[in-house]
C-alpha cells in the first residue's frame, strides 16, 4: 500500500488537537490572526457583524483576537460561531472558551460551535455569513478550490472572507528534517498556488471575489529550550509525525539531534522565536456595480450606500460634459466647476461610508451568466463579478411584497427581523412562506394582537405590549412605513386624481397631474420620496412649465 500523499488527514488532526492547544496564546498562529482580524475590521467593521465564523478554528486564535479587539464594538445580535469539521479541534475550542471565561473574559460567552466541512460549509445558510475568517486552513484541505467557492455562496452580499497561508517558516523547515535522514520518506509540501501572493489572488478572481488584497506579514514560534521545541515539532506536528513511525528510533533520534544542532546555530541563545511569513488575503464581494463616475454614478452609489449596499463605481474619467467649465440647475452648485463637484461629491462618499470601492478604469465589456450574475471586464484586465429588528406588517405593509421588502432593508442593519402582523395570522403565514428558505432563522413573524407600544429611554428601544398575558417583546427599532396624507387642500380643491398610495397621480417625465397647467414635483408626486429624487423631478417640470409658458407668450 503506498505512502498516503494527502497534506494532513482527519486521524492526523484528532492526534494533534491537544498538543495544538500549547500553540493557542504564543503559537504562530497569534500574530497572524490579529493581524487578520485587524485589517478585515479595516475593510467592514464588525459593528456592523450579524454572523462571523472561524472557520477551521483550531484552538480558537482567531476568535479571541476578534473578541479581544472588538467585543465592545460587536452589536448584541452578532453570533461568532468556530467551526470545524473535527471532533476533538472543537473539543479544545471549548475547552479554550471555558478557559477564557474562568479567567474572567465574559465575552467569550457569545462563542458557539458548528461542525461542519469547509469544503461545503453546509452548516450555515447562503448570503447569511458578514465576515469569514479561516486561520492557515484553506491551504491545507485536499481540495482549496471547493472550499473557497463554498464560502463565497456562504457570504452576505459586500461580506468579507480572510484567510491565511504559510508562505515560509522556520518550524516548517525543520518539520521536514527526516528527509534529511530517510530521503525516501513521503512528505509532501503545501501547494505552492496556495501560499505564493500572485496565485493566490488568480485563484480568488477566478472564483470570483473582488478588491482582492495579499498582505505579507510574520509569524513567531516563541521557544525556551532547543530539544524540547525540537521533540515537539518532530513528534506532535502531524506531517513530521507521520513519518515518524516509519522511522526506526536510531534514525529518530538522529533527526532531533540535528534539528536542535541547526537550530543552536541560527539562534545561539533562549529564550528565542522562530520566524514565519504568511499571506492574509481579505477579500469582499460586492453587492452593485455601478459604471459612471459622474452625477449620477455618484448620486446612484450614495443612495445605495445608505441603504448598507456594497458598490463599486467604475470611473473612465470620460464625462458627457467634458469639456464644461460649469453645471447648473443643482441648487449649491450653481455655475461651479463640474470636475470640483464630482471631486467633492467623492470625497463626501469616502468620507463618510466605507461600503465604496473607486475603481478608475473604462469598463470593456459586461455579460450576465448562467448563475444570474454580472460580470463586469475593465481594461485593466480585471474581471469583477456582482451577486444579485421588527418590522410592523400593518396599513401600507399588511402585504406579502411590501413586508419582505422593508423586512429585507432591515435586515441590513441587524442581524434577525421579526414582522408583527396584529392579529392576521393569514398574514404572517403568507410572508413565512415567501421567506427563502436560507432567510427562514433571520425572518420571523409574530401574529399576536399588538395592544399598545412604549418607547423606551435608551436609544430607539421600543417595547410592544400585547393583548391578553403574553410576555412584552423589545425590539432595537421598530421600521414602518406610514400611509401617505399630502399637506394642504390643494389637491382636492383641484380635484386632482391620486395614487391608490395617496399620492398626486403624474405623468413623466414632467410632473404633469390630472388638471392641465398643474405640476406635482418632489414628494407629493412619486413614490420616491428621497431630496435627489426632488431636485431631478423639479427641474424636469420646470423645464415643461417653461415650455407652456412660452407657448402661450404672444410673438
Amino acid at each position: 500500500m503506498p505512502p498516503p500523499t494527502q497534506l494532513i488527514d482527519r486521524g492526523e488532526w484528532s492526534t494533534f488537537a491537544p498538543a495544538f492547544m500549547q500553540l493557542a496564546a504564543q503559537g504562530p498562529g497569534v500574530a497572524p490572526a490579529q493581524a487578520m482580524a485587524e485589517r478585515v475590521n479595516e475593510i467592514l467593521p464588525f459593528s456592523s457583524a450579524r454572523l462571523i465564523v472561524d472557520m477551521g478554528c483550531g484552538p480558537g486564535q482567531i476568535t479571541a483576537a476578534i473578541l479581544q479587539g472588538y467585543s465592545a464594538e460587536l452589536p448584541t445580535a452578532t453570533r461568532i460561531i468556530g467551526a470545524d469539521n473535527n471532533p476533538q479541534m472543537l473539543s479544545q475550542y471549548a475547552a479554550r472558551r471555558q478557559k477564557e471565561l474562568d479567567s474572567g473574559h465574559e465575552y467569550w460567552t457569545r462563542v458557539e460551535t458548528a461542525t461542519t466541512d469547509i469544503h461545503d460549509c453546509a452548516e450555515f445558510a447562503n448570503d447569511s455569513v458578514t465576515h469569514m475568517l479561516a486561520g492557515f486552513v484553506v491551504f491545507l484541505v485536499p481540495e482549496p478550490v471547493k472550499a473557497v467557492e463554498a464560502i463565497k455562496l456562504k457570504l452576505a452580499p459586500g461580506g468579507v472572507f480572510a484567510f491565511s497561508s504559510w508562505e515560509s517558516s522556520e518550524w516548517q523547515d525543520l518539520m521536514y528534517y527526516p528527509k534529511k535522514v530517510r530521503a525516501d520518506l513521503v512528505m509532501p509540501s503545501p501547494p505552492p498556488d496556495w501560499t505564493q501572493p500572485d496565485s493566490v489572488r488568480q485563484h480568488l478572481q477566478k472564483v470570483g471575489f473582488q478588491d482582492i488584497e495579499v498582505v505579507h506579514a510574520e509569524g513567531y514560534l516563541p521557544f525556551t529550550d532547543y530539544e524540547e521545541i525540537c521533540r515537539f515539532i518532530l513528534m506532535k506536528m502531524p506531517l513530521a509525525a507521520r513519518v515518524v513511525a516509519q522511522m526506526s528510533d536510531e534514525e529518530v533520534l538522529q533527526t532531533h539531534a540535528l534539528m536542535v544542532s541547526d537550530l543552536k546555530a541560527k539562534y545561539p541563545t533562549v529564550p528565542a522565536k522562530m520566524l514565519g511569513g504568511h499571506n492574509v488575503a481579505p477579500s469582499p464581494l460586492y453587492d452593485v456595480l455601478v459604471v459612471g463616475g459622474g452625477p449620477a454614478g455618484l448620486s446612484a452609489a450614495l443612495t445605495l450606500s445608505r441603504a448598507l449596499h456594497s458598490v463599486v463605481v467604475f470611473d473612465s474619467g470620460v464625462y458627457r460634459n467634458q469639456k464644461a467649465q460649469f453645471m447648473h440647475t443643482v441648487p449649491t452648485w450653481d455655475h461651479r466647476s463640474p470636475a470640483e463637484y464630482r471631486a467633492a461629491a467623492r470625497q463626501e462618499l469616502s468620507t463618510r461610508y466605507n461600503t465604496v470601492t473607486f475603481h478608475e478604469a473604462e469598463v470593456s465589456n459586461i455579460t450576465k451568466n448562467n448563475n444570474g450574475l454580472f460580470e463586469a471586464s475593465t481594461v485593466d484586465s480585471l474581471v469583477w463579478k456582482v451577486s444579485s429588528a421588527g418590522v410592523l406588517a400593518v396599513g401600507d405593509l399588511a402585504a406579502v411584497g411590501p413586508a419582505l421588502h422593508i423586512a429585507r432593508q432591515v435586515q441590513a442593519l441587524v442581524g434577525i427581523v421579526n414582522v408583527y402582523t396584529n392579529g392576521s395570522e393569514e398574514l404572517a403565514s403568507a410572508i413565512q412562506a415567501s421567506i427563502p428558505a436560507h432567510h427562514k432563522s433571520d425572518i420571523k413573524t409574530d401574529a399576536r394582537h399588538i395592544a399598545r407600544l412604549t418607547k423606551e429611554h435608551e436609544g430607539s428601544q421600543v417595547t410592544l405590549h400585547f393583548a391578553g398575558i403574553s410576555e412584552p417583546s423589545q425590539e432595537g427599532f421598530l421600521a414602518h412605513k406610514p400611509g401617505i396624507v399630502l399637506t394642504g387642500p390643494f389637491s382636492g380643491q383641484l380635484g386632482l386624481e391620486l395614487t391608490p398610495e395617496g399620492d398626486i397621480k403624474t405623468m413623466l417625465p414632467g410632473g404633469q397631474t390630472s388638471k392641465e397647467g398643474v405640476f406635482a414635483v418632489g414628494d407629493c408626486g412619486t413614490k420616491l420620496k428621497t431630496i435627489a429624487n426632488a431636485v431631478a423631478t423639479g427641474s424636469n417640470a420646470a423645464a415643461f412649465v417653461s415650455a407652456q409658458v412660452q407657448a402661450m407668450l404672444p410673438i
